[in-house]
């Protein structure tokens, strides 16, 4: 069965990418990638939509894109003019038309609706049209605040990347890092790892962060919530290691994790131990050798 999903997606679009192929066509091809995978529930079906999606970041155009929207929402619906109303009205009329599949229609799924989103602020973004960018990243979160499905948290958290980048690029971060927390806050509670600013799991990393805007922190009353935060860091990155390894020693554990304790190790064994025993990560603990 894993076989034949693996024959299947290796015919998929991933290898439709030549230039012979009209970027349209890519994107619809994508389109019923993300499909599949919110009908199935397969999280690594939309991942890899989105790095086909980056893959073409360079060919899109507003008509492409305009033309993209029309296809996959439904027409007049809310998500299609609020999206087409941030594109340029010589894009929307210059549409690109696929002859092949200007009678198809992709069903309006809300992670369609959420791609459409991405798809627009990438662009945007791409244009140097930030204050659109802006206007746009910030209606996609307000609609996200409405989803609650694994499927959408892989283009959730690409989102909450632009989102904050539209900001960054305006100098206006600051505006918003009261939403970013609360984000961080609910992807916490969901349990979902991709849409929390402490994914990666590198802990000297997020201490260089913490530091460099300890003030901005102090100021905004955060203190505490940072605080907590390192806590999260640890775990994340304790369970990417407990995936990627089926045995590790403990002295390596700490290292990975970057622990700056007096003693690493011990250290590293009381966090895999609590780790274990709240169903963190599916993992044993060998103390007399040092062994996760």
């Amino acid at each position: 069965m894993t076989q034949d999903i693996e024959m299947k997606e290796q015919q998929s679009p991933s290898n439709s990418t030549s230039s012979t192929v009209p970027v349209l066509q890519h994107l619809k091809e994508i389109a019923s990638l993300i499909e599949t995978g919110a009908y199935a529930r397969e999280v690594r079906r939309i991942s890899r939509a989105v790095r086909l999606t980056i893959a073409l970041r360079k060919k899109l155009k507003g008509s492409v894109i305009s033309s993209f929207l029309g296809f996959a929402l439904a027409p007049g619906s809310e998500a299609n003019q609020r999206l087409s109303s941030y594109l340029s009205k010589d894009d929307q009329n210059d549409m690109e038309v696929d002859t092949a599949l200007s009678g198809a229609t992709v069903k309006h799924s809300p992670e369609l609706e959420i791609y459409c989103y991405l798809l627009v602020l990438i662009f945007l973004i791409d244009q140097k049209k930030y204050n659109e960018a802006k206007a746009c990243s910030s209606a996609s979160i307000v609609r996200l605040k409405n989803l609650n499905r694994r499927t959408v948290d892989v283009l959730a958290s690409r989102l909450y990347f632009f989102y904050s980048l539209s900001y960054e690029l305006t100098g206006e971060l600051s505006e918003i890092r009261g939403n970013l927390l609360a984000l961080h806050r609910v992807a916490t509670l969901r349990h979902d790892e991709l849409g929390q600013a402490v994914r990666i799991g590198d802990l000297e990393l997020f201490k260089t962060v913490a530091e460099r805007f300890s003030t901005t922190f102090s100021s905004d009353r955060t203190n505490n919530l940072i605080v907590r935060l390192r806590h999260n860091v640890i775990r994340t990155g304790l369970r990417n290691i407990s995936i990627s390894y089926s045995r590790i020693s403990l002295a390596d554990v700490a290292k990975k994790l970057r622990l700056d304790s007096p003693n690493p190790v011990a250290d590293a064994e009381s966090i895999v131990s609590k780790a274990i025993r709240d169903g963190a990560i599916d993992a044993t603990l060998d103390h007399a050798n040092g062994w996760m």
